[in-house]
């Protein structure tokens, strides 16, 4: 089995998205390597009890940092990001042991699921580690490196990785084989079960399927959530046994994958139940996942924090949706993701990131909210901060689609796309303008995606116009072809309810707006006066957007959540 559409490469994109992306490349990325030396420094150790104060995951940041630079320079093509990948990667391949660990943890302790170290003062300190999580991320890293440079050393180190795995766990010859849930730290450790079925639809190589399907057993394990039977007995995501963190995630892709490679039925209908049940029960207003990293069963919990790395792994949760169904639910989210609490938890500068980016508070950097993570010689180095310009470059991945039918248009924004003989060019102000005109020139059907919350649409081709449905429109397209799309930017209002009983939330178009304290002394109490919210004026920045309702007593401002709090002021989402 194969994915039902996938991604047209060829693609360059424009407006604030690609703006963004270049501040992230030029002030974060870019920098991180000489800023944070022990992004690789701390690879170099292979004794059994080194003195370095290591977190149990510090082995997974240069794999999430190649993961967020091959994302983002496939939205921007930026040569440089691609060299400063190389380069990392590069050296990181210089630390891989010959077994084909790489790893932070010395000998004695590699994938056991427990490490130490010495302090300073000579104090012996024994952790749990997430030894096979970090491998993880770093095998992701470095196949999505081979997927832009075709460079096979990349791959033979991921397949040495694999290797080793398949090495160590569920060897059949072994009385009692070790198994990644001996490794503890499921919510974690379980998640090679993904990569490894992934690597299986790859090489074709029977030891990854069969090791993925010793993995899948571990799901039900006693210390694991046991997400497949929950489904299977047709609970909530967050009725799971346990506590239902966001990492278990990455291990749920694992199901689409196992899809592509047996055929399996179930294994769709599990990954499409579950991804159903968390988007109804734990995605909030701003379309991020999860509660107190984890899912809670509700959207409407606000004093609680809203992880960005949590943001992170279900953009690409939902990514497999659209890649496994090709429905527009999931094109809907990921753009409703993307516009605000992706956009939302970067400064627009591209220099900082948040760690949790709330429906209402402060929006703080990462190396505030999670300063523990910190350590001598990684001063800006955490789970949050090497993750968050992920979803950022995942746009180039559902953006534009190919599947046996024709091409599917996910996103709009500037853009331009080539898919065989047809190129399609997008001249539009979006999100931050109804209107979008594209351009085709070639022979190919389009199938342009409308969105659920647009509610009176209308599409002009060639000059005839059509009022299609949310869903998706198909269009044949031949030569050369005007399309005008125009979507409905009438504000809208969303009500809240359990904690959030009695306050509302305003969008305009795909854009959640806020309240910031910057534009009103009160936001909290401001939106009293908002009794008519028919029409809005829409003032562009250079990143983001003003919004301008008329009040009785004047003019009410709102923002996007790009720029609310980006001035250290509170904000809310919810009035």
């Amino acid at each position: 089995m194969k994915p039902i559409t996938e991604p047209v490469r060829a693609a360059a994109f424009e407006g604030d998205l690609f703006r963004l992306c270049e501040n992230v490349t030029d002030n974060w990325l870019l920098g991180l390597r000489e800023s944070n030396p022990a992004l690789l420094d701390m690879f170099r150790y292979d004794d059994d009890c080194c003195v370095r104060d290591k977190l149990s995951w510090s082995g997974e940041f240069p794999g999430k940092y190649l993961t967020s630079c091959c994302a983002v320079y496939g939205v921007t093509g930026n040569g440089r990001l691609l060299e400063e990948a190389r380069r990392v990667a590069d050296k990181l391949l210089s630390y891989q042991k010959e077994n084909g660990y790489l790893g932070v943890w010395g000998n004695g302790f590699q994938l056991t699921g427990f490490g130490r170290f010495v302090t300073e003062n000579g104090t012996e300190i024994r952790k749990d580690t997430w030894d096979a999580w970090s491998h993880y991320h770093m095998m992701t890293g470095l196949l999505a490196l081979y997927d832009w440079t075709a460079e096979e050393k990349y791959l033979e180190s991921v397949l040495k990785i694999a290797d080793l795995f398949v090495s160590l766990f569920y060897d059949p010859k072994q009385e009692k084989p070790l198994r990644l849930a001996d490794t503890g730290c499921l919510f974690a450790n379980l998640a090679p079960v993904h990569i490894m079925a992934k690597l299986y639809n790859r090489t074709k190589n029977e030891k990854y399927l069969q090791f993925a399907l010793e993995a899948e057993k571990d799901i039900a394990s006693p210390d694991s959530i046991d997400f497949i039977n929950n489904a299977r007995n047709g609970n909530e995501f967050y009725q799971c046994r346990g506590v239902p963190r966001w990492e278990y995630i990455h291990s749920v892709e694992a199901l689409a994958e196992l899809y592509y490679a047996t055929g399996k039925d179930e294994y769709r209908q599990l990954f499409i139940q579950i991804w159903r049940s968390i988007q109804k029960t734990d995605v909030h207003n701003t379309g991020a996942f999860s509660t107190f990293e984890q899912a809670m069963g509700t959207p409407y919990c606000c004093d609680r924090a809203i992880e960005t790395c949590c943001v992170v792994a279900h953009t690409a949760l939902t990514l497999d949706m659209l890649a496994l169904t090709n429905g527009p639910e999931a094109a809907d989210q990921l753009e409703r993701a993307l516009f605000n609490t992706t956009f939302g938890s970067f400064n627009p500068t591209g220099r900082w990131a948040t760690y949790n980016t709330p429906m209402m508070g402060y929006k703080r950097a990462h190396y505030h909210e999670i300063a523990f993570q910190c350590k001598p010689g990684a001063p800006e180095l955490n789970c949050c901060s090497v993750n968050a310009p992920r979803p950022l470059g995942m746009v180039s991945e559902w953006a534009y689609r190919k599947g046996t039918d024709g091409i599917y248009v996910n996103y709009y924004g500037p853009s331009e796309a080539w898919c065989g003989d047809l190129r399609i060019v997008q001249e539009t102000d979006y999100p931050y303008a109804d209107t979008v005109t594209i351009r085709t020139e070639g022979t190919g059907t389009l199938f342009l995606r409308i969105p659920a919350w647009s509610a009176h649409t209308l599409l002009n081709v060639d000059g005839k116009t059509l009022t299609p449905a949310p869903g998706y429109c198909r269009v044949d397209c031949s030569g050369k072809n005007d399309l005008q799309l125009r979507l409905d930017f009438t504000p809208r209002i969303e009500y809240g309810h359990e904690q959030l009983e009695g306050k509302r939330c305003l969008y305009v178009g795909p854009v959640l707006l806020c309240l910031d304290g910057s534009l009103t002394s009160s936001p909290s109490d401001a939106s009293g006066s908002v009794t008519d919210i028919s029409s809005v004026r829409i003032r562009k920045q250079p990143l983001g957007a003003f919004y301008d309702l008329t009040v009785p007593d004047g003019i009410l401002t709102f923002c996007d959540l790009i720029l609310a709090g980006s001035g250290g002021s509170y904000y809310t989402t919810w009035f």
